[in-house]
């Protein structure tokens, strides 16, 4: 009978060293364009909030003054 040969697999921790999996370097570059994407976004949606805001008039310097001066008349 004819012995069949057998595969041997050797692992190099070289070259297993050397191997990046796609996903895991992915995942912090798309997680950074989501982060911009909401940024933008949030910064939009305060620029439309400002614009859109009626402007407030400055309060008198002498408010209490002029309280006290309208109890007493």
């Amino acid at each position: 009978m004819a012995e069949k040969p057998t595969v041997s697999v050797v692992q190099d921790p070289v070259k297993d060293a050397l191997v990046i999996d796609f996903n895991d370097a992915k995942q912090p570059h798309v997680l950074q364009r989501k982060e911009d994407r909401v940024q933008a976004m949030r910064q939009a949606f305060k620029a439309v909030r400002e614009a859109n805001q009626p402007s407030k008039k400055p309060a008198a310097k002498n408010a209490k003054t002029r309280k006290k001066d309208r109890k007493k008349e």
